[in-house]
Order: C-alpha cells, then structure tokens, then sequence
C-alpha cells in the first residue's frame, strides 16, 4: 500500500493541475485528472479497510463512486435549469449516504444524541438567512432541493461537527463543503467570477479527502476501544 502522504501529496498534485487545466483553457488537464482524483481516494481507503470491509465502508466507497458521477456530470453538463436539477438530487443522493456515515459512526463511538435541538436551530437559522437571499432565483422545483440540502447539512453537523470520539478532520471537512456550496450557489446564480471553479473545486476535493481520513481515523479509535 502507498504511504499515506505519498496519497495525499499525488491527490493535491492532481487536483492543482486539474485547476490549472481548466483555468488556463487546458482542458485534456482536466479529463485526465478529474477521471484520477476520486479513484485514488477510493483506492487509499480500499487499501486500508480491505481486510475488514464493513457495512460502513461499503457506504463510503458508494458515496465516492456518487461523487465521481457528480463532478463529471456537474462538468459536462449544460448549465440549465434541468441539468442542475439532475446534477443536484445526485449531490443530494451523496450526502445521505455520508450521513448514514456519520449516524453509524455516533452509534459505534457510543454517542448520545438526545441533546442536539440547540445545535440544529442554530444551524438552520443561519441557513434561513442564506435561503432567503438565494431562493428567489430558483424554480420551485429548485427550492424544494435546496432545502433538503439545508436539512441534510444541518444533521451532518450534528453528527459530526466536534464529536467525541469522531476525528476533527470530519468536522473540518463539514465546514468545508458547506463554505463550498455557499460559494456555488453565489457564483452560481448570484456573482459570477473568473476564479469560481478554483475556488469551488478547491474546497470539494479538500472535503472530501479530510473526510475519507476522518473517517479511517474514526474507525482505528473505536477498535482501539474494543
């Protein structure tokens, strides 16, 4: 198995030049690297996990192969309102998927989650706020979408925002995504600028690696517990 940052040093590499392609109109930088990146993620966590592959584990390497299909379909796609439609009951698709993750992972740490409500009102206060300044340039359709992914990030955060016993590389990873789906929707619908695909990506692909980490982290503390 290839040392762990030996991984890391090679995603990072191939995401920076992915970046690159597409900034400097590089695009076959793109196809190569966009087609490594999420492989060699699942390759990192199959790796580690191939001896004692558990139900959770299938769950990851599924959210992974989700995510590939999304960033290429988030890519290739037109930008119409239909397409993002699909490109987003996909995204919605992965995240349920991460918390099933995160609910397995509170159980196995021993978590109680009784006394959560002051930590989803908050959260889904702040993101009123951000509904009701991005919501009427979406369709119906588009609202109804969104919201389940208000709701489904608000429950990320209860399950693994500071935990114990869930590695902090998860709770990073949460703040990530969701700084990330802030900037898609603005540069999205609202602002639009020349760096919103670096800035974009940058935050997705530094997510999703701080999560498949985590989420080995995790796993090692609660055998250690055995």
């Amino acid at each position: 198995m290839i040392e762990k940052k030996y991984v890391f040093l090679v995603y990072f590499i191939m995401v920076a030049l992915e970046i690159y392609g597409q900034l400097s109109g590089k695009f076959w930088l793109v196809w190569i690297f966009k087609a490594l990146e999420t492989p060699l993620l699942a390759y990192y966590y199959y790796e580690n996990r191939k001896h004692k592959l558990e139900i959770l584990d299938k769950l990851l390497l599924l959210s992974l192969a989700i995510t590939f299909i999304g960033l290429w379909s988030s890519y290739l796609f037109n930008k119409n309102v239909e397409n993002f439609n699909v490109i987003t009951i996909i995204y919605i698709i992965e995240l349920q998927i991460t918390l099933f993750i995160l609910s397995k992972l509170n159980r196995d740490v021993g978590y109680n989650n009784k006394n959560d409500s002051w930590r989803i009102s908050l959260i889904l206060i702040t993101a009123i706020g951000f509904i009701y300044i991005a919501f009427p340039v979406f369709t119906t359709l588009m609202q109804c979408l969104v919201l389940i992914i208000m709701v489904q990030q608000s429950l990320m955060a209860i399950y693994g925002l500071f935990r114990k016993g869930i590695d902090i590389a998860i709770s990073i990873s949460i703040i990530v995504i969701v700084t990330s789906n802030i900037l898609s929707v603005i540069g999205g619908f609202i602002v639009r600028t020349a760096y919103d695909y670096l800035w974009i990506m940058s935050l997705s692909y530094l997510s999703k690696i701080l999560f498949v980490e985590g989420v080995l982290k995790t796993q090692k503390f609660i055998q250690s517990k055995v």
